[in-house]
């Protein structure tokens, strides 16, 4: 997961995370990696519209956003 957060900051482009949070609550979040160091990833969060800080040891999946993927084969069919 770490080289798709990774990926996320270097390229811009947003991913959706499976995340629990301390109290045991699942969501589902759509996030734009803005900075990521051993324990947390700091993210722009589409649900919230907010700058969130996300624990990574929280986060229990991550893939690329539909959004994103939407917006990549669309540039595709247009060239």
């Amino acid at each position: 997961m770490e080289s798709l957060f990774r990926r996320s900051m270097r390229e811009r482009f947003p991913i959706t995370i499976i995340y629990e949070s301390k109290y045991g609550k699942f969501s589902q979040r759509t996030i734009l990696v803005i900075n990521l160091n051993e324990h947390s990833i700091l993210a722009y969060c589409f649900m919230r519209q907010d700058l969130r800080r996300f624990s990574i040891d929280h986060i229990l999946s991550a893939f690329p956003s539909r959004f994103h993927q939407m917006k990549r084969s669309k540039r595709r069919s247009a060239g």
